[in-house]
């Protein structure tokens, strides 16, 4: 732990940078500082005397006996000693009291620690149990699904199985769908042939065919009848359809003539209202048109001079403005001519740059390629001279 430099903002302090217990303001510090430790504090008070500050109490400087006897005090052979020791055990007590606050924060830092690492674990705990549970309803499902699928595939099967006819069942369903038709034709050829017996029976009686050919008759004029009232009572709607039409068309042309006299007799009156206002207002004119012609041929000539001096002003500031444009142009030209050169200087100094790297690269490698042939005649010499030992 960090030991306390022992100053409190005195001028033989550490000045705010290396105390342990907040009394220079640099809070809790891991190690002691150089020049902080307890021996090089009372080796600095063995090398020097004791320096106390003066007392500032009024008591004081108004008795020259208690400052004389104060004095006396510190130069006593003991002073220094229980000063020196009262000190110590000031500091002693700092020391304590810095190891119990670093103590107390190590523990309080441990348990917040073990807290997280707790609720963590609980967390955890209670995730991996949720997880269970939602493994587990997902897995009961899935059986559940399975024996689902697995039924219905057993009930398909059976019913795939029950669509198959045997030889005896079908011979059992041809026997009697043949039955069933031949019943079925039986039965229409015996009504067919009572109809065509009735048929003939009546046709070979005279009463019969009297009573059919009158009934004929009867059926006939009464429908006969019938259509001739349905006509009559359809021209009869046709006729009062078309009175009724002839009303509502006279009616509405009486509405129509009576509201065309209406409206000639509304603008006749608009157009006598309209001629008496024209006459006024042509009136008002005629009164006010030599006031109006004067004061517009004094408008006009004053409009005619603001016009010639604004156009006098316009081609003076375009004049300007073209010397303006032509000397921009020209110093523009002549900027581009200074940029140009430059840039033809720079880009000749980049070629030559390039041109002498290119000339350096090809010589190192034409150098580089020698060095190696002679490396490669050398090995075969010395080759040559091996195979000849």
């Amino acid at each position: 732990p960090g030991v306390p430099c022992g100053a409190r903002r005195s001028r033989r302090g550490c000045g705010g940078g290396g105390c342990s217990l907040g009394c220079c303001g640099a809070g809790r510090v891991p190690r002691a500082p150089v020049g902080h430790s307890r021996g090089a504090r009372l080796l600095r008070r063995r090398r020097r005397p004791l320096e106390l500050p003066p007392r500032r109490f009024a008591s004081h400087r108004a008795s020259p006996s208690r400052r004389v006897d104060a004095a006396m005090a510190r130069h006593a052979p003991d002073y220094a000693i229980m000063k020196r020791r009262a000190e110590e055990d000031r500091i002693a007590g700092h020391v304590a009291a810095a190891r119990d606050k670093n103590k107390a924060m190590v523990m309080a830092h441990f348990e917040q620690r073990t807290g997280a690492r707790i609720e963590r674990r609980a967390a955890d705990a209670r995730v991996r149990k949720a997880k269970a549970s939602l493994d587990a309803d997902l897995d009961r499902r899935r059986r559940k699904l399975a024996q689902l699928l697995e039924d219905e595939q057993e009930q398909y099967e059976r019913e795939v199985e029950a669509t198959f006819e045997t030889p005896e069942q079908r011979k059992q369903r041809l026997f009697a769908r043949a039955k069933e038709l031949r019943a079925k034709r039986e039965a229409a050829r015996k009504e067919e042939v009572a109809r065509r017996n009735f048929e003939r029976l009546r046709a070979g009686t005279d009463d019969l065919r009297k009573m059919d050919s009158d009934h004929l008759l009867l059926t006939a004029t009464r429908e006969r009848a019938a259509q001739l009232a349905e006509a009559e009572e359809k021209a009869r709607r046709d006729r009062e359809e078309d009175e009724r039409m002839a009303i509502e068309w006279e009616r509405l042309r009486q509405e129509k003539i009576a509201r065309e006299e209406r409206e000639a007799r509304e603008a006749a009156e608009r157009n006598r209202e309209m001629v008496e206002a024209l006459e006024g207002q042509v009136g008002l004119l005629k009164e006010m048109t030599a006031e109006e012609r004067a004061k517009e041929a004094e408008d006009a000539a004053r409009m005619l001079r603001a016009w010639s001096e604004e156009e006098k002003a316009e081609k003076a500031r375009e004049a300007a403005k073209v010397e303006a444009e032509r000397i921009e142009r020209l110093k523009v030209r002549q900027d581009n001519e200074v940029t140009a050169r430059q840039r033809a200087l720079e880009a000749g100094k980049e070629f030559n740059e390039d041109m002498a790297r290119l000339q350096a690269t090809l010589d190192r490698e034409a150098g580089e390629e020698a060095a190696e042939k002679a490396a490669a005649e050398r090995r075969r010499l010395g080759a040559i001279e091996h195979r000849r030992r």
